[in-house]
């Protein structure tokens, strides 16, 4: 971490690459200009590998979020599109929807639960993605938000950068169809756009001020556990499950 090195690059298919998402050997990059969602190889990180592409339905996506076997792209032209992505040879385009959505910045997939936030409209929408030949809205919220970018899905709770007033939100989505607010903090933020939550801290990042912020989340039910070895004999994972080395 002291050290950064460069390995490999391409510019194959690339134009204006908006946001990517890293899943197994395979990275998934949006680019807004082209409208195109890509797929790369990059199981040696010398060599990237150009699999394929597709631009059915999309104009200026600009964000993308792998879940299993599909890539949720969210879209400026006020769409959320789903991909059928098990063959990185040949991506099929699955169901759209455009209930709710207005220039979505940013989306996180957790379960069968698709969240959205939307920097037009200012809200924030939970979208029922289980069957992804169609995507059915569930909850919507706009209370304390103004031009929210990233979210962020951590148990019970959805974490919004909202960037218009300089904010991040926190909203309990335990119910997909009620989103309860919560907290907020303004400390030392500015045009917040990005939010990341691990354990019970919060990293903003912070285009305003130009910085990395760290918040500790008080009062939110932010279980973590750390060992460095356990033998269990059944595990059941609910949300999502993130290993660093090998399963």
């Amino acid at each position: 971490p002291d050290s950064i090195v460069t390995k490999g690059g391409t510019g194959v298919g690339i134009s204006n690459p908006y946001q990517l998402y890293v899943s197994g050997k395979y990275a998934y990059v949006v680019n807004y200009d082209n409208a195109r969602l890509s797929v790369f190889d990059v199981s040696n990180p010398d060599s990237i590998v150009a699999k394929a592409y597709t631009s059915v339905g999309l104009h200026s996506p600009l964000c993308v979020y792998v879940s299993g076997k599909y890539a949720y792209v969210g879209d400026g032209w006020q769409f959320l599109c789903i991909f059928d992505i098990s063959n990185p040879d040949s991506i099929v385009t699955g169901a759209t929807t455009n209930v709710g959505i207005s220039a979505p910045q940013n989306l996180y997939v957790s379960g069968k639960y698709a969240y959205v936030s939307n920097y037009g409209n200012n809200t924030l929408s939970i979208y029922d993605v289980s069957n992804p030949t169609a995507i059915v809205i569930r909850g919507n919220t706009g209370v304390g938000l103004s031009q929210p970018e990233g979210v962020y899905v951590s148990g019970k709770y959805a974490y919004v950068a909202s960037a218009g007033n300089s904010q991040l939100r926190i909203y309990d989505i335990s119910n997909p169809d009620s989103i309860v607010t919560k907290g907020n903090s303004t400390d030392s933020l500015g045009w917040c756009t990005g939010v990341f939550v691990s354990g019970k801290y919060a990293y903003v990042a912070d285009a305003g001020a130009t910085s990395l912020s760290i918040l500790e989340l008080n009062n939110t039910d932010t279980p973590t556990f750390n060992t460095g070895a356990a033998t269990i004999s059944n595990l059941q994972v609910y949300d999502n499950a993130q290993f660093d080395n090998d399963v």
